[in-house]
């Protein structure tokens, strides 16, 4: 349901790696924020959890995005910028399969 995009973090991981080390939450994504408004709206319900988290698009991302998904380099950097516990796991298992 989400517009033209590229996934980073969490479902970057997954797109990537066709799994998840623990169950998440949010989605990043960099993209337009303008199409994402018009998908998805503001609400007045301000108590609403946000979890769709919209990051600005470079033209590196744009030319090495060819799926959908960040590079796998970029999606490292994001997990380690995020500071959930789950954030922690991704980055453990990703150390695994990059042999870090």
């Amino acid at each position: 349901m989400m517009p033209p995009c590229t996934f980073t973090a969490y479902t970057g991981y997954k797109n990537i790696f066709k799994s998840t080390p623990a169950d998440y939450t949010e989605i990043y994504a960099y993209a337009d924020p303008t199409t994402i408004k018009k998908r998805f709206p503001p609400t007045s319900n301000r108590k609403k959890i946000k979890n769709i988290f919209i990051l600005k698009k470079d033209e590196y991302i744009e030319k090495k995005t060819i799926t959908g998904t960040a590079p796998i380099p970029l999606i490292y950097v994001d997990l380690w910028n995020l500071n959930t516990w789950y954030a922690n796991e991704f980055l453990k298992e990703f150390e695994k399969k990059l042999r870090l």
